[in-house]
């Protein structure tokens, strides 16, 4: 997730993705915490395999019910941002199109196609001309392809943390997912992804083993949900047919020791 850099830092402490299907859609619940003073806007570059079809806010209520699920477990042993411009006119670039803006709660959302996997060069002229960052090449090649999107994401936050809501995202994809190399040189960040799935505990422990031993993955949990998950109410009991949750844990991301040009691929679970 690319986010904006200037000299006014605000540091951003950690990431937290919930990925989940619902049997037509992948899902990416996104929710960040900050130090120090928080603008007025904040900007995002996110990129996506396929177009969204759905954005919503959630309760950050939501996070505090994933986090009670593994606060026993722990209890017993077990980035920069910035402030962008306020303009979001349009521009059509031979190698993007530009998507009517969706405003949710207080994100401005603009969908940018991507109709020639070329070099990158329209896509980051149109970044620049709207205030969001560019992206170097390789930072785009991963993801740059026909059909694929990027959303420009402003953050009406007003100065308040408070007011930066979880944002879930849905997108046609069999796979869940999430681009973690796709951020600025320079900007550490850690990351928690809580992934809940309709498989079952021991092929989740499995695939999420196979992060801590190959990517920059320090450890993972994984939780048979509990029957009582339906009397909870801010999200996950809504979740298809939810079995487990897994949680992988990443610290130092994108720091000298844990550079993240050297990853083959970002974090990827079946999710059924």
């Amino acid at each position: 997730m690319s986010s904006q850099n200037d000299p006014r830092l605000l540091k951003q402490t950690e990431t937290e993705i919930i990925l989940y299907h619902d049997g037509k859609n992948a899902h990416r619940v996104i929710h960040t915490s900050f130090e120090g003073k928080v603008p007025s806007e904040i900007t995002w570059v996110l990129p996506f395999p396929s177009k969204p079809v759905s954005y919503t806010e959630s309760s950050p209520e939501l996070f505090v019910e994933t986090h009670a699920l593994f606060k026993d477990l722990y209890a017993s042993g077990g980035g920069t941002m910035q402030k962008g411009a306020n303009s979001m006119q349009r521009a059509m670039p031979s190698t993007i199109r530009v998507h009517e803006q969706k405003v949710v709660g207080n994100y401005e959302i603009t969908p940018l196609e991507i109709l020639r996997s070329d070099d990158g060069r329209d896509l980051n002229v149109w970044l620049k001309k709207h205030g969001f960052n560019t992206m170097p090449d390789a930072l785009q090649k991963p993801y740059l392809r026909k059909g694929a999107y990027f959303l420009a994401v402003r953050i009406k936050t007003g100065g308040e943390a408070s007011r930066m809501k979880p944002l879930d995202i849905a997108y046609p994809a069999k796979n869940l997912d999430f681009p973690v190399r796709f951020t600025h040189a320079g900007r550490e960040y850690d990351l928690s992804l809580y992934v809940v799935s309709e498989l079952n505990a021991e092929k989740m422990q499995v695939r999420a083993g196979q992060l801590v031993r190959e990517s920059y993955a320090e450890r993972s949990s994984t939780l048979e949900l509990p029957s009582t998950l339906e009397t909870q109410k801010f999200g996950l009991a809504k979740m298809l047919k939810p079995r487990t949750i897994t949680q992988v844990i990443f610290r130092g991301l994108n720091s000298a020791a844990k550079p993240l040009s050297k990853l083959a691929a970002d974090p990827s679970f079946e999710a059924k």
